[in-house]
């Protein structure tokens, strides 16, 4: 529910001046039946200026939130008392900016229906009685009582006690009671309350200033402290709100609120009126005033309401709540150019005629959960900022969604597309999860049609599976079909994807996956293919280092690019040896037993070997399908050996030439050092700097330095340098590069480094390496290109 600033400066004003309307009252005026009414202590404020047992129902006072639960004045054996009722598919909230949340499965969940109530002040206590009723073991089920020092949409500053049943299946397991708060959006760790006998238990929380003590009691009488919170003085304002809701993937849990009573001197009771909503159902509905409503700025709730006409809405603000679940539209319906600046909620509902959803502005998403369109529907140019649902919905004549905006989560799942049908996505963008899953709910999958186009689309997560996505678990239990036969081609062609999940997916006869021009922006195992099968798979680029892959998936995809040479064959090249890193590793890992697993398939020993191995060959030569790249790694191979020669031998007094024929060509039986029957040439044939002439040099240029100028001793040394990298150059072409005049090798003598030795064979081990690779790449050029 949303209220703007002038509503809530009203309500401060109306409530300020009256203090005592709806069930407000002085202690003078109200009988007090209950322990939670008598205690009190000399730190409690004493001016009780609410208390309601519920006698005369539902109060108009309270506020209530539409969403799954309900909550209903029951009298029993004459005790009256507020009963909520948790009801599947809820959450306890959604944030102001997101009115439904999206889970693994693609499935929504709108928040609970909450009970509200606001009031003002900074010192005061507030009492409640509650029982709580948990009638089977089952997971995932909550009932909340909160204190929120925000909007109750919002919820970033609160404390709240909750009631969880999360032990399923456990004899004996009731669940747990738990205390936490939150500041600044920051939730702590809750800390937990042992439950009694009969779950009935009585809450007190007081507020000063800052800080705010929980106390339980089992009667009523001895309050025990169960927790206090100090909040930072800027997060906590004069309004707060008293709120009760749940959350439940299950039935069979409910809470009796019997008592609520709030003292305190500088309290007052505060309420914001809103403008009462235009409800209708199970009935027929003008489409006129449905726009009347509207212009008034009314909430619109219609529920399994029949609309008899045309639709208008287009270029019109809707600035309330507007929630149409499980109607029927007659006739035509436009909402283009309208901005839906609260819910917006369709699902369930049925678009028999054209339906128009073009340039609309969806500020907090929009559900059309199980929606029917039966002609192709238009969401052009749409924009959806907040979490948005497609799930399980069924367009009868395709969908266009191209440049379209998701802000946020969407989903897809369980969508059904008729054959023949097309869902465009265009040159989109998607800022959250992008899910297009087949799961259980839907027993036959009838997705999707033709074809699904993400082209020319910016995507930051796309998951197409059958059932849960997660690839670094096997699962606790099935979520979707084995495996899910896709009868739909798949474009991505042009894309930019930062995480790509395609798994338990068979693409079936007659469809193709286009991945030309995709830009894959994430990073070690962004793209994951795990048991997937493609009938027909376009690659121009394959994305070197981040496919994850199993076995199964590795061999196809490898195999099928192999026989598709007149696509891009040096595509599958790469992929037999980029998966072959990665996969049989994932299958190792996926596999143990998850304590003996290490924190990846990565932190394998073997893998980080071959990886290492790997990543060189893809440097190098794209894993031997770019000549030019092993070429020019070659150069560079050559060029660094000359430069560590040099720094080893700067004054090239270990290197020699010998007695050799001057011929320039390939050497590749040269040994890098002088061997038996090599004889140097005498120091006057010398065209390097031998030793003996270094030496003198070096003793010329000393006696220089002393009586000649600096300029000239500067000179020399420059000279001498160049001439020696020249050398080492020389020398580094013919040992590692094999091409040269092949008179050089390092003379052993006294004054001779062992690294320089060293250096020179490992340089004249890489050359032979640089050789093969070079070998390897002019060898299956030829089958690249078609040529054989």
């Amino acid at each position: 529910m949303r209220f703007s600033t002038s509503k809530m400066i009203l309500g401060v004003l109306i409530f300020t001046i009256c203090p005592g309307f709806g069930t407000v009252a002085s202690a003078e005026t109200l009988a007090a039946p209950d322990a939670t009414r008598s205690q009190s202590s000399s730190s409690t404020p004493s001016t009780e200026i609410f208390y309601d047992d519920f006698q005369r129902g539902l109060a108009p006072i309270y506020q209530m939130t539409e969403g799954p639960g309900e909550i209903k004045a029951i009298t029993q054996g004459g005790t009256h008392f507020l009963r909520y009722y948790s009801e599947p598919r809820g959450v306890e909230f959604a944030s102001d900016e997101s009115p439904i949340t999206i889970d693994g499965l693609g499935r929504p969940y709108a928040p609970s229906e909450t009970l509200q109530l606001p009031f003002f002040g900074k010192s005061w206590v507030l009492d409640i009685k509650i029982a709580y009723h948990f009638e089977r073991p089952s997971n995932g089920r909550s009932i909340s009582v909160w204190l929120v020092f925000d909007k109750p949409e919002v919820r970033q500053n609160w404390v709240r006690v909750s009631r969880y049943n999360d032990n399923p299946g456990q004899p004996g397991k009731r669940g747990i009671l738990g205390l936490e708060f939150g500041e600044n959006g920051i939730r702590k760790a809750p800390s937990l309350i042992s439950l009694n006998d009969q779950d009935v238990y009585f809450l007190r929380f007081r507020r000063r200033g800052t800080l705010l003590i929980v106390s339980l009691s089992n009667d009523g009488r001895q309050f025990n402290e169960a927790g206090r919170f100090q909040f930072s003085n800027s997060v906590l304002s004069n309004l707060q709100w008293f709120l009760l809701n749940g959350m439940a993937f299950g039935p069979g849990a409910t809470a009796d609120l019997s008592v609520i009573s709030i003292r305190g001197s500088d309290t007052k009771i505060g309420s914001f009126s809103e403008s009462a909503p235009f409800v209708a159902v199970g009935r027929k509905v003008d489409p006129k005033d449905i726009l009347k409503a509207v212009a008034e700025e009314k909430p619109v709730v219609l529920k399994f309401a029949e609309i008899t006409g045309r639709v208008d809405l287009s270029n019109t603000k809707v600035v309330n709540n507007f929630s149409a679940v499980n109607c029927h539209f007659n006739g035509p319906v436009n909402f283009s150019g309208t901005q839906f600046l609260a819910k917006a909620d369709f699902s369930g509902s049925v678009f028999p005629a054209d339906t128009r959803f073009i340039l609309t502005r969806f500020e907090r998403g929009g559900d059309f959960s199980g929606t029917g369109f039966s002609t192709k529907v238009w969401f052009r140019s749409a924009r959806f900022d907040g979490p948005s649902s497609f799930y399980f919905a069924t367009l009868g004549g395709g969908a266009d969604l191209s440049s379209a905006h998701f802000g946020s989560d969407v989903s897809f799942s369980d969508l059904e597309l008729p054959d023949g049908k097309d869902l465009t996505f265009y040159g989109s963008t998607f800022k959250g999860k992008t899910l297009l899953l087949a799961t259980l709910q839907r027993s036959v999958p009838r997705v999707l049609g033709k074809e699904i186009s993400f082209e020319q689309s910016r995507l930051k997560s796309l998951a197409l599976s059958s059932g849960d996505t997660n690839p670094w678990s096997k699962g606790s239990e099935q979520t979707g079909p084995g495996l899910w036969s896709l009868p739909a081609s798949l474009t991505l062609r042009g894309a930019t994807i930062e995480t790509l999940t395609l798994k338990d997916i068979h693409f079936s006869q007659g469809t193709t996956v286009d991945f030309r021009g995709v830009r894959f922006i994430g990073g070690v195992d962004s793209v994951r293919l795990l048991n997937v099968d493609f009938n027909h798979f376009l690659i121009d680029d394959w994305p070197s280092g981040k496919v994850l892959a199993d076995g199964s998936t590795e061999n196809g995809l490898v195999h099928l690019l192999d026989q598709e040479l007149d696509v891009n064959p040096a595509v599958g090249r790469v992929s037999y040896f980029d998966l072959g890193g990665v996969s049989p590793y994932y299958d190792r890992w996926i596999n143990a037993d998850s304590h003996l697993r290490p924190n990846s398939y990565r932190d394998y020993l073997g893998y980080k070997l071959r990886s290492i191995a790997l990543g060189a060959f893809r440097l190098v030569s794209n894993y031997g399908t770019n000549l030019p790249r092993a070429l020019f790694t070659g150069l560079v191979m050559v060029a660094v050996f000359g430069l560590v020669f040099f720094v080893l031998d700067p004054k090239g007094s270990c290197i020699v030439r010998i007695e050799s024929p001057f011929e320039l060509k390939t050497r590749l039986s040269v040994l890098p050092v002088l061997t038996f029957g090599e004889k140097p040439l005498s120091d006057q044939s010398r065209s390097g700097p031998p030793v003996e002439v270094l030496e003198a040099g070096v003793e010329t240029a000393e006696a220089a330095s002393a009586g000649g100028s600096r300029l000239a001793r500067v000179r020399d040394d420059v000279i001498g340098a160049v001439k020696g990298l020249l050398l080492a150059l020389e020398f580094s072409m013919n040992i590692v590069g094999k091409i040269g005049l092949g008179n050089l090798r390092v003379h052993a003598r006294e004054s001779l480094p062992r690294r320089l030795v060293v250096a020179a064979w490992i340089g004249w081990v890489f050359g032979f390496l640089g050789y093969l690779l070079i070998v390897y790449t002019v060898s299956i050029v030829p089958a690249l290109k078609g040529l054989w």
